[in-house]
């Protein structure tokens, strides 16, 4: 399959599982020279995914624990692999080898994406930065003959890394300058790229303060959409929010699992809320019924193989796209005996995809809204959310 249609095929993948990816932050990236990125890893190999739909032309460093399946290594685009922890000398030379001809593509004018943490979680915070990233600086630097490189720390965030169609900030920090003498001291080099990681990364004190900050950040969201879900978890995260909201809000959400209902309110209150939801209802259905292999048997694979939050995703778009697949071949064998009915049945099935789509992530939120309103907490969240409402609107 050529290589285009694959970026496309991959970049499809990215805007139907999640609703929107924003970047903020890309003019700070060097528009020129050796450039490196350094990604926060937060979410498997899906996080190669979203990158690439931010970085069209970037190379990625990919560990081969991901490369042994060929349908991964079509989802990770372009990219050179290496083993995560090198076991033998052949291991290290195969990683050497690797390593650089990204540095060597790098100092030629692409630029190269790579996730220092080595390995992902959903976490509070940034996970241990290894030093593969100032290796391949060292690489870089030696290869351009000493001329700087510059990496730019890259942070992603998911408003629900689990969910579909929930949505990805990829914010991009200040490039650190790396010279030849910053390259002889690798330990030193790691900790300023660690630093610069911990810049563009949501960092919350534990899990439990990450899940109520990730709460408070769906509710901020639900209140006013155009409001970045990542500025809420750092806002409940730095002490931003004020003590009482704060305090009322954790009282409302005492006990609630993040993968449960947001703790939204309904929107527009009780009949409104009742309105859209009946009103939505039959097109997710639709939608649901004409997808049913991809989706249903996506789910099934991600509660079976996913052995945590930060693969979910990954596993229901290995299962998903298989099986979606099957479905098209299934509805095209049907239409070839039913020639008359093969367009309208294309443009229908188009229709009702897109559609359930576009409306999904609203249904689902007022679901969780006439939820939330009879969960025996209704009167708790109105009270919250009306006080993080007028936080909002004074301009926080």
């Amino acid at each position: 399959m050529p290589s285009s249609l694959l970026k496309r095929v991959r970049a499809g993948l990215v805007r139907t599982y999640f609703r929107a990816v924003r970047a903020h932050g890309q003019d700070r990236a060097p528009g020129s020279g050796t450039v490196l990125y350094a990604c926060v890893h937060r979410n498997g190999a899906v996080d190669g995914l979203v990158m690439e739909t931010v970085l069209d032309d970037a190379l990625g460093v990919a560990g081969k624990n991901l490369t042994r399946s060929a349908l991964l290594r079509l989802l990770l685009g372009e990219h050179v692999a290496i083993h995560r922890h090198p076991a033998t000398p052949a291991e290290n030379r195969e990683n050497l080898r690797q390593l650089k001809k990204a540095a060597a593509l790098a100092v030629g004018g692409k630029p190269v994406a790579m996730f220092p943490e080595g390995t992902s979680k959903l976490g509070p915070g940034l996970l241990p930065v290894r030093k593969g990233m100032a290796y391949l600086a060292r690489l870089a630097v030696k290869e351009g003959r000493g001329e700087p490189v510059r990496i730019v720390p890259v942070g992603l965030h998911y408003e629900r890394g689990f969910a579909f169609r929930s949505a990805v900030e990829v914010t991009f920090g200040d490039p650190l300058t790396v010279t030849e003498a910053d390259v002889r001291d690798l330990d030193a080099l790691t900790e300023r790229i660690a630093g610069a990681m911990a810049e563009v990364a949501v960092s919350f004190r534990d899990a439990e303060e990450q899940r109520r900050g990730e709460l408070f950040a769906d509710l901020v969201t639900a209140l006013d959409p155009g409001a970045s879900h990542r500025r809420a978890c750092l806002d409940y995260a730095s002490g931003e929010v004020p003590e009482a909201v704060r305090e009322a809000f954790d009282a409302a959400v005492v006990g609630r699992d993040r993968h449960g209902p947001p703790p939204v309110p309904p929107h527009g209150g009780l009949v409104l809320g009742t309105l859209e939801f009946l009103l939505l209802t039959p097109f997710i259905l639709a939608a649901l019924a004409a997808n049913l292999l991809p989706v249903l048997g996506g789910a099934i694979a991600a509660r079976i193989m996913a052995d945590d939050d930060n693969v979910i995703t990954l596993w229901r778009l290995l299962a998903g796209l298989p099986l979606w697949c099957v479905q098209v071949l299934g509805y095209c064998l049907w239409a070839a005996f039913h020639p008359a009915w093969a367009l309208p049945m294309a443009a229908g099935y188009v229709a009702l995809s897109c559609l359930g789509a576009a409306v999904y992530w609203r249904w689902k939120r007022a679901f969780a809204g006439l939820r939330n309103l009879f969960g025996g907490r209704g009167t708790e969240l109105r009270r919250c959310a009306a006080m993080v409402k007028e936080w909002i609107g004074c301009g926080r």
